[in-house]
């Protein structure tokens, strides 16, 4: 038996005993909301998000939003792309194929702009949730200079302490299967030791949230 098997043997031997203790009947909320209203949801989502240096877009309807992804992308004639099933709008594939701009969802460190939807927003921090998995290559978020998150209102929860209960009101069936989560909060920063920030050193130098009714 070597030392490092001897360690484990004792842990697992040592007779641990806790009191019993009650729950307490409720949690203070790290990040509390005064209103959690659906409205209130979004408004202080998008403030925190511009807080952030987040680019967030409210387009009238799908058309809108398309030309809105459209405009970002700007000259670009490959991007990077969840699978379209993935990204809550619909047109989107069928625009991007009329104007000739390629998509994959491979990575390739040529490509300036990556696409994706979003499985959960944060409304007290202003942060996105994105599940990573078949069809939802995390690096198509991490790696472009640019990221276009597409969003829908009813994903926008008050924290991350309310997304967690949503979770285990689920009894966490939708997490098992995910490889990976990442919490998104603005574009990526870095600093030296002087403090002197860098925005986009190891990742998109800009965020692009288009929020749909």
């Amino acid at each position: 038996m070597d030392s490092k098997q001897k360690i484990l043997k004792t842990l697992k031997g040592s007779a641990v005993s806790f009191p019993d203790r009650t729950a307490p009947p409720e949690y203070l909320s790290v990040t509390s909301l005064p209103d959690t209203a659906r409205p209130a949801l979004v408004e202080k989502f998008i403030a925190e998000a511009a807080l952030l240096n987040v680019h967030t877009h409210k387009p009238a309807d799908n058309p809108n939003a398309i030309d809105a992804v459209l405009e970002i992308i700007g000259g670009e004639q490959k991007i990077m792309a969840w699978n379209f099933d993935y990204i809550p709008l619909p047109g989107l594939a069928e625009k991007l194929q009329h104007v000739h701009i390629e998509t994959t969802n491979i990575s390739e460190p040529s490509i300036n702009v990556g696409i994706t939807g979003a499985d959960a927003a944060l409304a007290a921090t202003g942060s996105l949730i994105l599940y990573s998995g078949n069809g939802k290559p995390r690096g198509i978020s991490l790696l472009p200079q640019k990221h276009i998150a597409i969003l829908r209102e009813d994903q926008i929860y008050p924290n991350f302490e309310a997304w967690i209960q949503q979770q285990k009101g689920n009894n966490r069936n939708s997490l098992r299967h995910i490889s990976n989560i990442v919490v998104i909060s603005g574009p990526s920063r870095a600093a030296d030791i002087a403090m002197e920030q860098i925005i986009g050193m190891h990742g998109p130098g800009e965020l692009h949230i288009i929020l749909l009714p």
